[in-house]
């Protein structure tokens, strides 16, 4: 249960913590996450994407978490930015996408 410490030095609390409250992740946070990226999109992509606080994306399921903004302000934005992160399987951790207005 700790081979994810052992992998990358990273406590399982830690990486947790980083993936829902940091929208840039450090390298070494970014080295123990199966994928991680940064995109654009408008708010009527989102909403048209997002299902029950859901988004699947490249064949992942990332939980959205809204970061710094409000959920009624998505929708009519015209950017947002989009932080994608899965961590790695050691972690046994949800993959979430964090959303703001800006960053």
């Amino acid at each position: 249960m700790i081979e994810h410490i052992h992998k990358f030095g990273i406590p399982k609390s830690t990486m947790h913590h980083a993936l829902i409250n940091r929208f840039e992740l450090t390298q070494e946070q970014i080295e123990a996450c199966e994928k991680y990226y940064i995109l654009r999109w408008t708010g009527a992509h989102f909403k048209h994407v997002m299902h029950s606080g859901v988004i699947r994306h490249q064949n992942t399921e990332y939980l959205v978490v809204y970061k710094d903004c409000k959920p009624s302000e998505i929708a009519t934005s015209s950017q947002l930015f989009m932080s994608f992160r899965k961590p790695a399987h050691e972690f046994h951790l949800q993959a979430y996408v964090l959303v703001s207005i800006g960053f």
